[in-house]
């Protein structure tokens, strides 16, 4: 029996593979042909492809080079090394050590780097403004204005958030087919609506659908929330109740209501004007998005 997530078994494993936005390929497609690998940055929701993406590219640029090879790139998970100890003792070591019997650029990933302390990003900083000769840094995070600007102006900035919807369908139509599995197109845009950009997500529902486990479905959600509204009993509690029930972020949910509202319900001033607000509040805590949304709802008439 194959234990294998499928997250990891459909994990694109070349960079051609990544699905992506076309500005983004472009741009990280020409750092490979032009030789010209800049310090990236990538950031963006989760389950959007940021990791694979640097992996990949990596492997391009030293196969390109014929120079693949792990020990030329330090790849670490910086919301487990938060601190400044991380880049003067682990990074700083790798960056300005010398290989005696290789060449090649070295890479430095640092994943989840929004989770950094203030004082590790800046000596983050002075570090990456040595500039030292053949060594690329690559940040990675979900957040960026959570970077110090200092920071943020060494690197180019790729946002890793509007990934093409025929690609997504395609990919998990390819799924659906290698695993023997019934899936109408009904139930992939539902899945689609429900995870929003989340590529991780989409992949995870289909296979725990696929082994009888239950989870929700965009319908469900719906149901859930619109009756709530209806009986004036929807609280942050019944929205955190649905989220660690489905292990579902509180913004997907409400980005899935509001989708859900956009495409069915009379839209009129207010809906507009709440649709804005909710985009302007997505970088503040779910607690604080929740209470919006409730308060909107507890005076806005459903249809």
């Amino acid at each position: 029996m194959d234990n294998i997530p499928w997250v990891e078994k459909y994990r694109p494993s070349t960079f051609n593979d990544i699905i992506m936005s076309d500005i983004n390929g472009k741009i990280l497609n020409n750092m490979v042909r032009n030789n010209k690998f800049l310090n990236i940055i990538l950031y963006g929701p989760p389950g959007t492809g940021k990791t694979s993406t640097i992996i990949n590219i990596i492997n391009s640029f030293q196969d390109k080079h014929e120079c693949r090879d792990r020990s030329l790139v330090m790849h670490l998970n910086a919301s487990d090394e938060r601190g400044i100890d991380i880049i003067r003792n682990q990074i700083s070591t790798f960056a300005k050590s010398k290989h005696l019997w290789k060449n090649g650029t070295k890479f430095v990933i640092l994943d989840e780097v929004d989770y950094m302390t203030r004082s590790a990003q800046n000596s983050l900083r002075y570090l990456v403004d040595e500039n030292i000769p053949n060594v690329r840094f690559c940040l990675i995070c979900n957040y960026i204005y959570k970077l110090d600007s200092s920071l943020i102006q060494y690197f180019i900035k790729l946002r890793f958030n509007q990934v093409p919807e025929d690609k997504i369908t395609s990919l998990l139509r390819n799924i659906i087919v290698a695993e023997n599995i019934n899936y109408t197109d009904d139930d992939i845009e539902n899945i689609q609506m429900l995870c929003g950009s989340d590529i991780r997500r989409m992949i995870n529902i289909i296979q725990c659908n696929s082994l009888g486990i239950k989870c929700i479905h965009n319908k469900d959600l719906i149901i859930q929330i619109t009756s709530s509204i209806r009986d004036n009993t929807l609280t942050h509690k019944h929205l955190m109740d649905i989220s660690n029930l489905y292990n579902m972020d509180i913004r997907h949910i409400i980005l899935c209501y509001v989708k859900h509202l956009i495409r069915n319900e009379t839209i009129d001033k207010r809906l507009l004007e709440f649709v804005e607000s909710m985009l302007e509040l997505k970088r503040y805590e779910p607690s604080l998005l929740s209470q919006y949304f409730i308060t909107f709802f507890t005076n806005y008439k459903l249809n």
